[in-house]
């Protein structure tokens, strides 16, 4: 039975009892609801899994049934086929510890474009590629905090596969590291590169012009041995597990700019976790993409909010890097990143922060009308009396003229709206 670390424990707000601990594998997940996660990431596994078994069955059905394929085609729709199969059997094998899960309660708040398809080119950047994306972003680190950086309790938010936490702790000599993250998949196989295990996986490119580079096979594995004080934690950023002032440093590796609220939020929730006198590191875009424009930051308007939040200024850098670069991957891109250490003067308060509305997480609540709600209920009610109205025998013209009449509006429009939306319906079928 897997326990956790007293070190570990002796930081954490909750649970407050070391039994009430819930583990995959050995990974505690240290959500405040983990009953809502444990069914929440059970039907992204199956979502998961059946990305793949579905593009598999899809593949055998060309094979089995397509006409005049060349040799050529018929050679990569097999690779295909191949991968596909092998995925689903090791990820199976990975995710098998997500298959206990309890009823879904509404009161915590997942953004629900969390999935695990997301960062999972991480996972052969970190672990399988060879690349030296890995090294350049410890060296931009480096020349922000200095060679002699030893904090005595790091953690790192938002570690994705966790290859940049591992490499700074060893790197540094860190006492201790404590490394977050939601997604469970990237840190089950991160879980697995700790213990010096490896894995087997497909890497699909989304572009490829050559046939040996479609799909490749890599073997995901770690050489930086073992890493004593390495901690990783199944958590939420948006509502952390741990007691306040327990940190010396916190990193954030390309995270600020995706998450669900403001960089405010965040550096408040920061300073929470930091002792005075304690570093905040930052390593990673400034891509925000806020509804709310104000909210969406250029570095100056980072440092007016820094200060705001309790830190003062140490040191910066800003560099153009490659990212999910690799000579194996077609889709490589250009980011400029954004580097700072600052450091924690003062305790301030944080602001609550909740995602989605009170009448959504209390089903007994009224539901609020707002405008947005208001047109998304006449979209509806428009697409759904157009696939209602389809009987293979009307044309779009004869809808048109119905619709026309019934929601009071020009036959051309309702002509064009209903054409968009019945191209967009036929269009999604037609991709992946």
């Amino acid at each position: 039975m897997a326990t956790i670390d007293p070190n570990l424990f002796s930081l954490l707000k909750f649970p407050k009892n070391e039994s009430e601990v819930y583990f995959t594998g050995d990974l505690p997940w240290l959500f405040k609801d983990v009953e809502y996660y444990k069914t929440y990431w059970l039907n992204k596994k199956n979502e998961f899994l059946n990305f793949h078994k579905v593009n598999q069955a899809n593949i055998e059905s060309e094979l089995k049934h397509g006409k005049n394929l060349g040799s050529a085609t018929r050679t990569r729709l097999e690779v295909l086929k191949k991968a596909h199969e092998s995925n689903y059997l090791t990820l199976a094998q990975i995710l098998k510890s997500l298959d206990v899960a309890a009823a879904p309660s509404f009161d915590v708040a997942v953004p629900s474009h969390q999935s695990l398809h997301l960062y999972r080119k991480n996972l052969f950047r970190d672990w399988g590629w060879v690349t030296n994306e890995n090294q350049h972003a410890v060296d931009l680190i480096t020349e922000v905090v200095g060679a002699n950086w030893k904090p005595n309790r790091t953690c790192v938010l938002g570690t994705g596969a966790s290859r940049l936490a591992m490499d700074l702790h060893k790197e540094f000599h860190l006492p201790m590291t404590v490394a977050v993250d939601f997604n469970p998949l990237l840190l089950l196989v991160a879980n697995e590169m700790l213990k010096g295990a490896s894995i087997k996986l497909w890497d699909f490119n989304t572009a490829p012009v050559e046939l040996d580079s479609v799909v490749k096979e890599f073997e995901l594995k770690s050489n930086l041995g073992n890493l004593s004080g390495f901690y990783l934690v199944c958590g939420d950023v948006t509502e952390l597990p741990f007691k306040d002032h327990q940190f010396n440093a916190i990193v954030t590796p390309w995270l600020i700019d995706i998450l669900p609220f403001s960089f405010k939020l965040l550096a408040q929730r920061v300073n929470q976790l930091l002792e005075i006198g304690g570093s905040w590191v930052n390593f990673g875009p400034l891509g925000f993409s806020h509804r709310d424009e104000s909210m969406n930051l250029t570095r100056p308007e980072i440092a007016e909010q820094w200060k705001e939040c309790g830190f003062e200024f140490e040191s910066e850098k800003v560099s153009a890097i490659r990212y999910l670069s690799s000579d194996s991957e077609v889709n490589s891109r250009n980011e400029t990143v954004y580097l700072f250490k600052i450091k924690k003067v003062k305790n301030v308060p944080v602001e609550p922060f909740e995602y989605l509305p009170n009448w959504l997480l209390n089903s007994n609540k009224p539901i609020a009308v707002s405008d947005e709600l208001q047109r998304h209920k006449q979209l509806i009610r428009f697409q759904a009396d157009l696939f209602h109205s389809i009987d293979g025998k009307v044309s779009l013209s004869q809808i048109a003229q119905l619709f026309a009449q019934h929601y009071k509006m020009p036959a051309d429009t309702a002509l064009a709206m209903a054409t968009n939306v019945l191209r967009q319906f036929e269009e999604s079928i037609k991709r992946k």
